[in-house]
């Protein structure tokens, strides 16, 4: 998994993997194993470069994965390349920000940007986060934010924790996470047009003062699908028994209320269904590849 313990994808990884485990033929085992870095990027090229045997398995965040592939000339995968054992949720982001602020809408804050600009911590350079930044706080809601990369969630939450920085961004169920557990962090509002399960009662992107102009401008394609693969090539019957467990696994009703119980969404997509979406996904990213390039070399 490409990302540091602790953070959103970390806990679905570990909160899936005795399910799979469970569903899997045979003495099975499935080990959660975090490389970091790259921006999730090392995981994915080492899932990319082994043997197509189905037995190593990686999580996506389509939208950093894709940026990642757009604009670090040494990651060479092709996310829509991959052989995709199932879809696990859409994530909404969340604006989450320091509570001591008092800031309460966008008017807030674009009020203290006008001072000087939003401090806002990032999981890496090119990461969603960052991009999400520059094209909704920046560039359609005229807020200057001034970026501080971590290499991952938790490191970012330390320093929301220590003041380092004023605001950041995650999945919203990752993000209510944390604010739950400190009473220093705050959801602002989830980047939505429509209040989204488990947060009915947050604010929606609508609702903060976001005109739906604004709102449809921004990029076509910056939430968070989450989902399973493996390296491209794997025989398909290896791809029928994964898929199979896969199906299974989200279909436990234990798992369904562990994931219940972390206000995780479900949107289980059958993994050559989900290709394809991907896929569409890709082709959106790469409409807009030369701005990201730029945007992502400031």
């Amino acid at each position: 998994m490409g990302r540091s313990p602790g953070g959103g994808l970390d806990l679905h990884a570990r909160g899936l993997a005795p399910y799979l485990e469970k569903h899997l033929p045979g003495d099975s085992s499935v080990v959660v194993v975090n490389r970091p870095g790259a921006g999730g990027g090392i995981a994915l090229m080492s899932v990319w470069d082994a043997d197509p045997n189905g037995y190593n398995l990686v999580k996506t965040i389509t939208s950093s994965d894709l940026i990642n592939q757009i604009t670090t000339q040494s990651l060479t995968y092709k996310l829509s390349e991959f052989d995709f054992i199932g879809s696990l949720y859409y994530a909404d982001t969340g604006l989450m920000v320091r509570s001591d602020l008092g800031w309460e809408t966008i008017d807030d804050i674009r009020a203290a940007a006008a001072e000087k600009p939003i401090v806002f911590g990032t999981t890496g350079h090119g990461s969603t986060a960052h991009i999400e930044g520059i094209f909704v706080y920046e560039r359609h809601l005229g807020i200057p934010v001034r970026f501080v990369h971590y290499a991952g969630t938790s490191e970012v939450m330390l320093a929301m924790a220590r003041g380092e920085v004023q605001a950041t961004a995650f999945g919203a169920s990752t993000a209510a996470r944390f604010a739950e557990e400190d009473e220093n962090l705050k959801m602002l509002f989830v980047w939505s047009k429509e209040p989204i399960e488990y947060f009915e009662d947050l604010p929606t992107a609508l609702d903060v003062g976001i005109t739906e102009e604004e709102f449809d401008t921004a990029p076509p394609v910056l939430g968070q699908w989450r989902a399973l693969m493996t390296t491209p090539g794997t025989p398909e019957p290896v791809l029928a028994i994964l898929r199979e467990a896969f199906l299974e696994a989200t279909s436990d009703p234990e798992y369904e209320a562990w994931r219940v119980n972390a206000k995780i969404p479900k949107n289980v997509i059958p993994g050559e269904e989900f290709g394809e979406k991907v896929a569409e996904i890709e082709a959106g990213y790469l409409a807009i590849a030369d701005e990201l390039k730029e945007l992502v070399g400031r």
